[in-house]
């Protein structure tokens, strides 16, 4: 598998609620139909929206925005895979429309993307 994690800030004004309304009922579904349609792709597509949390060891911390309000995993069998679909996206038609809507969503200046070359768990059942 090839993974590439993603972490995105709401654009300002938008609520949180109003921000994971529009990016699962719009954002999402737009991208999802066209990797499994038309691309022909098989993958996985994660959002973990992030709540603000105090430090758990530190009960008289504070609560702050959070730099990021979801970060994304969007799997993929292979680098190659992954690459092929970006291009496609990058199409003018679809990548108008993404754009269009990502400006909608998103404080594009504070996204970032990785690449996952490792991941390690660790077993901490009995």
């Amino acid at each position: 598998m090839f993974k590439v994690v993603g972490l995105l800030k709401r654009r300002p004004g938008l609520t949180r609620e109003q921000f994971i309304a529009h990016y699962e009922s719009i954002h999402a579904p737009w991208g999802t139909q066209y990797q499994k349609g038309k691309m022909g792709m098989e993958g996985r597509y994660f959002r973990r929206y992030l709540i603000p949390h105090a430090h758990p060891l530190d009960a008289g911390s504070s609560i702050r925005e959070p730099e990021y309000d979801v970060i994304t995993e969007h799997w993929c069998d292979s680098r190659a895979q992954y690459e092929s679909t970006m291009g496609q996206f990058r199409a003018p038609d679809l990548a108008s429309w993404a754009t269009d809507d990502e400006l909608l969503l998103f404080d594009r200046t504070k996204s970032l993307h990785f690449i996952v070359e490792q991941e390690l768990e660790s077993d901490i059942s009995e």
